[in-house]
């Protein structure tokens, strides 16, 4: 675990982080861009015990490893998770780091790996997550609303692709659904260039947010929605009844026209 240098102090070879609290796509997503910010502080080769090695390699640069070497440090955000109301952690990615025993003096951003355009798609199209696999999720009827309000504010065809996990996928009109169950890297290269995102709170809310893309996202009552507050990302912040209370119907066509 250590090896001697020369000036008579010991070197530890290497740490590795282990997401003790298991997690989904998301909360794996989380904690890579979160290992990157301990990789820089510590200045210790650091490996992460991830079931991405893919999205560990995608990053490029060997800043974190998959795999394990020397001490292993147990990240556990969980609890953190589940604060009420707000949180001094401000959002997803600071629990990560908060966890991690990092400071942060801002909201913290995410750091997600470049990623190549999907091949064999049209220069623009939306993308959806139908579910959340976590957190609530409306009914298809509310899905359903939020695809014929983006398909119509788009005017102009644009297709929208459906992305992640295909269990419990309602059918919907006007959603191509062959990228449904592709890998994680795929996944990203969907989100990191589409137009815009059409999300429950999971993972394609924390990718749009990392990559910047605008994204209409729906969010349960469950005082949970601060872990989406993101420096720097246009959202379009809808509560599960807001296509049928209100102005939300307006408010998505008016944030769709203005990226479509």
């Amino acid at each position: 675990m250590t090896r001697k240098r020369t000036d008579d102090r010991m070197e530890i070879e290497g740490l590795t982080l282990s997401l003790t609290c298991g997690g989904y796509l998301g909360d794996q997503l989380c904690f890579l861009s979160a290992a990157r910010s301990f990789a820089r502080t510590v200045g210790v080769p650091t490996f992460v015990e991830t079931p991405l090695p893919e999205v560990v390699a995608a990053y490029g640069d060997g800043l974190i490893r998959a795999g394990s070497c020397g001490p292993r440090v147990g990240v556990d955000p969980q609890l953190r998770h589940r604060v009420k109301g707000t949180s001094i952690d401000v959002n997803y990615a600071g629990t990560f780091l908060a966890a991690m025993g990092l400071r942060f003096a801002g909201p913290p951003t995410l750091e997600f790996p470049r990623v190549p355009r999907p091949c064999g798609l049209p220069p623009r199209y939306a993308v959806l997550q139908p579910r959340s696999v976590h957190a609530p999720n409306p009914p298809a009827s509310f899905l359903q609303g939020v695809v014929d309000l983006a398909r119509s504010a788009s005017g102009t065809g644009m297709p929208i692709y459906a992305v992640g996990r295909p269990d419990g996928v309602p059918q919907l009109r006007g959603v191509e659904l062959g990228q449904l169950g592709e890998g994680v890297t795929q996944f990203l290269s969907m989100i990191a260039h589409a137009t815009f995102v059409l999300t429950p709170r999971s993972a394609a809310a924390h990718a749009a947010a990392a990559y910047g893309v605008p994204a209409v996202v729906w969010l349960p009552e469950d005082g949970e929605n601060w872990h989406m507050d993101y420096p720097d990302w246009d959202a379009c912040r809808l509560g599960f009844a807001g296509l049928a209370e209100g102005d939300g119907a307006e408010r998505v066509t008016s944030f769709v026209r203005r990226y479509a």
